[in-house]
């Protein structure tokens, strides 16, 4: 459960000139997700893999 508190704590930063948001908003908001995706990749594996050894867990991993 404690690893799983662990996955909870992530900021996302928003950043950029409010000009160049309101000029094109579709391409600002497109390149915070890829950035801040790519800056949590590390959590989101981990969360796999804790999702995986949990149901591993429950129902065994022959019956997979």
């Amino acid at each position: 459960m404690s690893n799983l508190k662990e996955l909870h704590k992530f900021e996302i930063e928003l950043d950029g000139d409010v000009e160049e948001i309101i000029d094109n908003p579709r391409d600002w908001a497109e390149q915070i997700a890829e950035r801040e995706i790519l800056k949590h990749l590390p959590l989101y594996s981990k969360a796999v893999k804790l999702g995986e050894e949990f149901a591993n867990e429950i129902i065994g991993e022959d019956n997979i």
